[in-house]
């Protein structure tokens, strides 16, 4: 009996050792911190880095609800006045971005009657998603259940694809790591995919209960599709088959969606009025990335990359008609403390 309780204590002061040790380590997402450290982080450099630095406003947009940072410049969707927002990047001799003119880059009917690889006409009733590929910039129609599709150079229009058989009120786009573009199909739960090429429907990319009202969406290093789903408060994961792998995160009211290339992603929480920015890993929030500074309704963010500004974490902030840039960059204490953002 003696021998018997030696070995159960054993046993136990194992588990127990093992215990501590697991605990005495924080595994967030590109380091190790130990418990010691995250402590220290708490207490006294939280608060500091609690949320990014408020640097830039951009024009007032009526209800903006999605913005691209993209290789020519600057979109903003403005929802109810119908108009997609273009500002160009321009850059003086010391590398250095200048300041220009905000212009309506789309609003309207548009027919092109002599192309033949899309539907001829389209009205942009709604602009949501916005995507860019090939010196092309395709834009989610929400009331027309449409895709139109844009010069980039000339702003021409080159045609639009879907209909109300395969959209039903597109909000985010993505174009996938397979070259496909991507929708968040709000009106029927689900996110399907097009050749964006020859406008060809490809069915639906993923489905199932966990997709109540999906808004944006974006891929993840390993090709994982994190899918913001507004109305079940939950980011959905999903195989590139489609398999529903399990839920990321629980924030409230998610709606942007931006995946990082440091096992992290931020989503804008539209009831908390803020950015935050969750461990893929784990599905623990790492900060709040942006806050206060007027933000009422976050919709739509993007990333911004400054040689001179850093990491501009541009949040649509849809209730009073703002888009908002946050500086994001990681600060040498973060780093040391953190390791993510790298």
């Amino acid at each position: 009996m003696r021998y018997g309780h030696n070995v159960i204590m054993r046993v136990f002061l194992l588990f127990l050792a093992l215990y501590y040790i697991l605990n005495a380590i924080v595994v967030d997402c590109s380091a190790v911190v130990s418990r010691l450290e995250k402590e220290l982080y708490d207490s006294i450099f939280k608060e500091q880095f609690h949320g990014g630095l408020f640097v830039e406003e951009l024009k007032p947009v009526k209800n903006p609800v999605s913005i691209l940072n993209g290789n020519a410049g600057t979109f903003v969707s403005g929802f109810m006045s119908n108009q997609v927002l273009f500002r160009p990047n321009v850059i003086d001799d010391n590398q250095r971005k200048i300041e220009s003119k905000w212009t309506i880059f789309a609003n309207g009917v548009y027919c092109n009657r002599a192309q033949n690889t899309y539907d001829t006409c389209a009205i942009l009733d709604g602009p949501w998603g916005l995507a860019e590929s090939e010196q092309k910039i395709f834009i989610g129609s929400f009331g027309s259940d449409q895709i139109l599709v844009f010069e980039l150079s000339t702003r021409s229009f080159l045609g639009a694809f879907g209909d109300a058989s395969t959209l039903d009120c597109p909000e985010g786009m993505v174009f996938g790591p397979d070259g496909l573009l991507y929708v968040a199909n709000f009106g029927q739960n689900s996110v399907v995919k097009f050749n964006a090429t020859t406008g060809e429907f490809l069915g639906v990319a993923a489905s199932g209960p966990w997709l109540e009202g999906p808004e944006d969406l974006c891929f993840e290093s390993d090709g994982n599709l994190l899918v913001s789903s507004h109305f079940s408060n939950s980011i959905a994961r999903f195989m590139p088959n489609g398999t529903f792998v399990g839920v990321a995160a629980r924030p409230n009211a998610p709606l942007g969606i931006e995946c990082l290339s440091t096992n992290s992603f931020m989503v804008s929480s539209y009831t908390q009025n803020e950015v935050v920015q969750f461990c893929s890993l784990s599905g623990k929030v790492l900060r709040v990335a942006a806050s206060g500074n007027g933000i009422r309704g976050p919709s739509g963010i993007d990333f911004r990359r400054d040689a001179i500004q850093g990491d501009i974490l541009h949040v649509a902030s849809y209730e009073n008609h703002r888009v908002l840039g946050f500086n994001v960059t990681e600060g040498s204490v973060w780093d040391a403390m953190r390791g993510v953002l790298r």
